[in-house]
């Protein structure tokens, strides 16, 4: 009974370390990461917000020891970051290398980590909006570039016609000499 004990103990240790280690595989500080972090830090919302328009997977990055967006806005108490993380499936019972979950990293004591996760849900159709908002402007950003770009395709169309009718004008003044 004990040897049994043993090699299902030994057995599912081998099992969460091989979890652990196919979970760590893509933890890598790199310069991704470090923008996201700082962009959190900062509470640069906004910027996180066209970030994840170019590349939503960026938010959930991790770094070497695990931690990534949600982490550190937790762990740096931004609640509207949060609320967008959470809107943006980052997942909020992820463990870092030491088994801490994001809500882990929050500095406070429970009651205010409780508050902190009460502002963070009633935030969460307000960011949502937000982000609808960045989408919406971006769109009209690149419509407006399209117009401007058909614009001078337009000018220059033009200044070749007129090109074309100066060189037109050169000819017709040179047969008139002769």
């Amino acid at each position: 009974m004990m040897i049994k004990l043993v090699s299902l103990l030994a057995l599912v240790a081998v099992s969460l370390a091989a979890v652990g280690a196919s979970a760590q595989a893509g933890w890598a500080d790199t310069p991704q990461t470090t923008q996201v972090w700082a962009l959190v830090n900062k509470n640069q919302l906004a910027s996180l917000m066209l970030m994840a328009k170019q590349n939503a997977q960026l938010l959930h990055l991790r770094s070497a020891d695990g931690r990534g967006s949600l982490f550190w806005a937790f762990e740096y108490q931004q609640p509207k970051i949060a609320a967008f993380l959470l809107e943006q499936k980052v997942d909020a019972d992820a463990t870092d290398k030491d088994g801490k979950t994001p809500a882990d990293m929050f500095p406070g004591s429970d009651g205010q980590l409780r508050k902190f996760m009460a502002e963070v849900e009633a935030l969460r159709a307000e960011v949502a909006k937000e982000f609808e908002l960045v989408n919406v402007e971006e769109e009209e950003e690149d419509e407006e570039d399209e117009e401007e770009e058909e614009e001078e395709e337009f000018d220059d169309d033009e200044d070749e016609d007129e090109d074309e009718d100066e060189e037109e004008d050169d000819e017709d003044d040179g047969h008139e000499e002769l």
